[in-house]
């Protein structure tokens, strides 16, 4: 189970984009228009970033995807994560030797904990992320912004920001564009000139499938890099439906992060299948050995 296996992988998705798939990117192109009409900007900035939503692109993301991971070791999709509040020193530094033994993508881990996985992770190829304005969203702009700065001078290499689900369900795409991009301007413009990972994570059990769509473009449209489906602290996790909207949504312009329930080898590569390059689990120890995790929260 170290590696996806090739044969399925492709076995999910047609050669050809499939009705369904028609039909969901037309949904899409639709959603595109009407944000475009709403914020009053011209549908050409969309597609600027956003090429494949242009009526006559013929691009499926999915099997763009699927060709990009077929032959990853799994373990390179996993952003080991230990968010829970209680946890301790010794959890983190177990989280930081498994990552590196393991070579896990990153890991993901509270503000006040970056310092220490520097430490720890010296050397290796293993990232350091941490969350902000978590888990809610609901903090000021400038208070994300200046957690985002704090956090990269800390040693943090990705930024996993939830989004204003509020200001989302109001319609305000303004303040939730304006949001996404301060704290992309602090992560791709340090002191140092290095651009940071941004990661929008959007909570989608709290969202219906037009706002999980107008998400994605805003995330996109903000200059984020990828877009998450959950914190693992409210309703739900991930659902391999809503990671696929979100990957027909952004395309080759962002990836999708999926995270929130995701406790098996199975449970990730439907995934991985359905969009996701990474997987946000504090089970990904289960998941590279190929066996079922405890029961309860992933994070």
């Amino acid at each position: 189970s170290k590696y996806l296996s090739i044969f399925r992988i492709n076995s999910c998705i047609a050669p050809r984009m499939s009705t369904s798939i028609e039909a969901d990117m037309t949904f899409i192109r639709q959603r595109a228009a009407a944000l475009a009409d709403a914020m009053q900007i011209d549908i050409e900035s969309i597609y600027k970033v956003l090429p494949h939503l242009k009526p006559t692109d013929t691009t499926n993301p999915l099997e763009v995807h699927q060709q990009d991971v077929k032959d990853k070791a799994i373990s390179s999709f996993i952003d080991h994560t230990v968010l829970k509040p209680e946890a301790t020193e010794k959890d983190i530094h177990q989280l930081c030797d498994e990552a590196k033994q393991h070579n896990f993508a990153a890991v993901c881990v509270n503000g006040c904990r970056v310092s220490y996985c520097k430490s720890q992770l010296s050397g290796s190829n293993v990232k350091i992320a941490t969350v902000v304005g978590f888990p809610l969203g609901a903090d000021e702009i400038s208070i994300k912004q200046a957690a985002t700065t704090l956090a990269i001078e800390s040693g943090a290499e990705e930024i996993d920001m939830v989004i204003n689900v509020g200001k989302l369900k109001d319609k305000d795409y303004h303040f939730v564009h304006k949001d996404i991009a301060h704290v992309v301007k602090a992560a791709h413009n340090d002191r140092q000139h290095r651009k940071h990972v941004v990661k929008v994570i959007f909570e989608t059990c709290l969202l219906t499938r037009e706002e999980i769509v107008d998400a994605a473009i805003l995330s996109v449209y903000s200059g984020a890099d990828f877009v998450k489906t959950s914190t693992g602290f409210s309703k739900a996790g991930a659902k391999a439906e809503d990671v696929r909207i979100m990957k027909l949504t952004v395309g080759s312009a962002a990836s999708v992060k999926a995270s929130g329930g995701v406790r098996t080898h199975d449970d990730a590569v439907l995934m991985i299948q359905n969009g996701a390059s990474r997987i946000g689990t504090s089970a990904g120890i289960d998941i590279v050995k190929g066996v079922a995790a405890a029961s309860g929260n992933a994070y």
